[in-house]
């Protein structure tokens, strides 16, 4: 991880190329609905979870598919051995997103 420019001590920096900025601003918006407020917070944490589980370590491996006999691709390397930990009040809200 040390090799990564979007990591700096114990902080990873997401990427901007992603919706972060478009959803934030729907939840932050004084006029966002109560409705697409709950439909863009839940979206901003997949997004989340979807990127701490791209930080966990991984193995290149390669796959038969049905299309091709010789694939490359990345397997989780303790996928048994991942636990999420919900932070009360701050966190809890992802474990939803983790689970799925």
């Amino acid at each position: 991880m040390q090799n990564n420019p979007n990591h700096t001590n114990n902080n990873v920096v997401l990427s901007t190329q992603k919706a972060y900025k478009a959803l934030f601003t729907k939840v932050r918006n004084v006029e966002t609905h109560s409705a697409d407020f709950v439909f863009y917070s839940k979206r901003i944490m997949r997004l989340l979870a979807e990127d701490a589980v791209a930080e966990l370590p991984h193995d290149e491996v390669t796959i038969a598919t049905p299309c091709a006999p010789s694939l490359p691709g990345l397997e989780l390397l303790a996928e048994d051995n991942v636990c999420a930990v919900s932070i009360i009040r701050a966190g809890d809200s992802l474990m939803e997103s983790v689970r799925e």
